[in-house]
Order: C-alpha cells, then structure tokens, then sequence
C-alpha cells in the first residue's frame, strides 16, 4: 500500500492535479465572484444575453483554430517521446492552421458583424462587439494553440500559471468595463479576456527548442495535413454542435417562457461548469496525453477504471453538499432572484455524475482518433438533449432542461458502455 501511494504521488497524474488544482482554485475563485458581478449590475436578463454570447464566442473560437488543439496535444506529447522530426513537421503544419483559420474567421465576423449582433444579441447596435471580436480572435486562437502545444509537452507548470493569469486579468477586465460601461462592458469583455494573455504564452512558448526549430515557409505536410483533419472533424462536431443545440432551446426559452427564465438556465449550467472545472482540466492535462501514450487494451482498461475509482466518488461527494447548501450557493453566486434556480438542482447534479463517468470512459474516442464513433454519438447526443428538452420543457416548465440534461446523458452512458463492451466486459488482466 505504501509503494502504491508513493507511485501515486511521483506520478505525472499527481503532478498535473497539483498544478491544475491550483489553478482550478483560483479559476473557480473568479467565475464565482464573475457571476456575482453579472447577477447584480446586469440581472437575469443580462445573463441570458451572456450566455448567448458566450455559446458564439465558443463556436468562432473553435473554427478558428480551436478545432485542432486536442490533436495537437495528443501528437504532441506522442512525437516528443518518439520522433523529433515528425514533431517539428507537425507544429509547423498545426500553426499555419491556426494562422489561416483565425484570419479567416476574424474577417468573417467583422464583414458581417451587423448580422452577427442582430441574431445573437438581438441587436444590431452591438456591432462593435463582433467587430472587436474579429480583431482580437486570432491572438484568442494562437494563445489557445500555444496552451496546447505546452500541454502536449507536460509543461503542467507553465500551462497552468498561464490560466492563472487568464482567470485574474479576465476577472479585473470584466469588473472594470462591467461596472463602467454595464452590459456592453461584459460583451466587450468575453471578446477580449483571453487574448490579452496572447504575449506572456508567447513568451512560456518560445522556450520550448522543439517549437523554435520550426520554419512556417516550409509550408504544410499532408500527412500531418490528415491527422489534423481527423481532429477538426471530431472538435468541430462536440464543440459546435453542442453550443448551437443550447443556442436553440436557449432561444426556445426565451419565446415560450422567457428572457428572465433564459437567465435562470444559464445560472444553474453556470454551477455545473463551476462543479465540474477540476474535471475538465484534469481530463485535459493529464488523461489525454496518458490515454494517447497506452497501446495496450489491458493498459487502457486499467487506467480508465483507475481514474473512475478516483473521480467518481469525488463528484458524487460534491454534488451532495452543493445540493444541501444549493439554496446558499445561489444566494451567495447570484441574488435572491434567481432563488427558482434551486429547483433545478437535483436533476442537474444527477445529470453532472452521469456526464462525468460518461466523459472518463468516452475520452478515449478522442486519444485513439475513434473519428466516426465520435462523430455520431455526438450528433445523435445533442439532437436527442434538444428533442428531450423541449419536449420536457413543454410539459413540465423550465425544470425540464435539467430533466432532459440528466436523461441524455444518462443515455449516452449507456451507449458508451455498448460500444466498449469488449474493452470493459471481456476478461482482461488488469496489471
């Protein structure tokens, strides 16, 4: 027992939950006290807007570059153990990606900004918004590449001081334009946070000699060109797919119930994404990079029942005391407006465990580049989290978006588990 705990502690998992705890602390520190500030200068109303904002922002950063990052960590991390040449050819062609896309899509959004604030923002006079978001989007895209370039490098240290100060300097900007300027001030913000933080990753990023050796002239690779691809259909399709679903039944909301209930959904998804920070950043650091490096089927069952071990009961504990003290978190994240949110708990916390046991087994399709498994039950996922809510949400009110969200997934587990029945049920040695 004591061989294993000192295993454990020496061990890269260890390194990367010390660094990222860190910085999750600190990260969960700010979006507390962020959505404090939004419910008291901007209400639930102002809410509702944000979140919409917020689902854009993740669908043109991901077009414009994002959709490469968890190849570029996976190929990363495996040719920095293995191939130096291959490395260099594969950050060369990764970064004149990301140079492409961010161009691209920065002209996008300022060319049809007018559009852009009318259907998103419901306003027109927000134009400025999508044009400063044009701007600054392919600093947001770069600084987003370099972040996993260092995590594909097990630069746990950097990588997360790096978000550290993304977490603090977004929490001084939105404080700052929020209370001078109130709602514009916060869209203005959300635009704008990460790239600021674009110049210091540069910094972290041009100590890393493997990254230094390349020559953006010698153009793209087309074998690097195929893996990528594989990737970008993959992120595409979670990190589009799923903000337009919620950009959908947010806008259905908001016409059959309304804009204030719109801005209570968005409080409650808020405390799911603040409960489960430490997962998603533990997942990102360490597990993808781990899962990528096994070749083994015996390995890999292993290593995923061990983060199960670890993980699920944690989530499990935590989503018993924020239920209990549901009603004080909301009082002390939010105003007593948003008290009706406290009814969405129970189904919303059953829907996180479920996400979480779903997301350690299924991220696997990710670090083995499962391209068509993905692709489909993603699609299938969010086209059934959309039909469930809104026929939940028909029927029972606003409670039925966490029925629906806590069903879905649920399904989605189950679907999981049948695609890797051999990986899970067949009689494997576990060393």
């Amino acid at each position: 027992m004591k061989a294993k705990v000192k295993r454990l502690i020496k061990s890269d998992f260890a390194t990367s939950s010390i660094y990222s705890a860190i910085a999750t602390i600190i990260k969960l520190a700010t979006l507390l006290l962020m959505s404090k500030i939004v419910a008291v200068y901007l209400g639930k109303e102002g809410l509702g807007l944000i979140g919409q904002l917020t689902n854009f922002v993740a669908i043109a950063l991901v077009l414009a570059g994002g959709c490469i990052n968890i190849g570029v960590i996976k190929y990363v991390s495996e040719y920095a153990a293995t191939d130096q040449n291959k490395l260099a050819v594969f950050l060369r062609t990764s970064l004149i990606f990301v140079l492409i896309l961010g161009i691209s899509i920065g002209a996008i959004l300022i060319i049809f900004s007018s559009f852009w604030a009318q259907l998103i923002l419901l306003n027109s006079d927000y134009a400025s918004v999508f044009i400063l978001f044009g701007t600054t989007i392919i600093l947001y895209g770069l600084n987003t590449y370099f972040l996993s370039v260092l995590n594909g490098f097990k630069q746990y240290r950097q990588y997360n001081i790096i978000n550290i100060i993304t977490s603090i300097s977004g929490l001084i900007l939105s404080y700052y334009l929020i209370t001078n300027y109130s709602i514009i001030g916060a869209f203005y913000a959300i635009v704008t946070n990460q790239s600021l933080v674009f110049f210091i990753t540069l910094i972290f990023i041009s100590k890393q000699k493997s990254f230094n050796k390349i020559a953006i002239r010698e153009g793209f690779d087309v074998h690097q060109n195929k893996l990528l691809f594989r990737f970008i259909l993959m992120t595409l399709t979670s990190t589009i797919f799923v903000p337009v679903v919620q950009l959908i039944l947010r806008n259905y909301v908001i016409q059959n119930i309304g804009l204030s209930s719109a801005g209570i959904w968005e409080a409650i998804s808020r405390i799911s994404n603040v409960h489960l920070v430490f997962i998603t950043t533990t997942l990102s650091t360490y597990y993808l990079p781990r899962l990528s490096e096994i070749q083994q089927k015996h390995e890999l069952r292993h290593e995923i029942i061990r983060m199960l071990k670890i993980i699920t009961p944690l989530v499990i504990i935590s989503s018993t005391v924020i239920f209990l003290y549901r009603y004080l978190i909301i009082s002390f994240l939010f105003t007593a407006d948003f008290n009706e949110a406290g009814t969405l708990f129970g189904w919303q916390l059953c829907g996180d465990i479920i996400k979480t046991i779903g997301w350690i087994i299924g991220f696997q399709m990710h670090a083995k580049a499962m391209v068509k498994t993905f692709i489909i039950t993603e699609i299938l996922g969010g086209l059934s989290y959309l039909f469930i809510s809104i026929l939940l949400v028909k029927y029972f009110g606003l409670i039925g978006t966490s029925m629906a969200y806590a069903i879905n997934y649920f399904i989605y587990l189950v679907a999981l588990l049948f695609i890797f029945r051999k990986l899970f049920f067949a009689k494997h040695k576990i060393g």
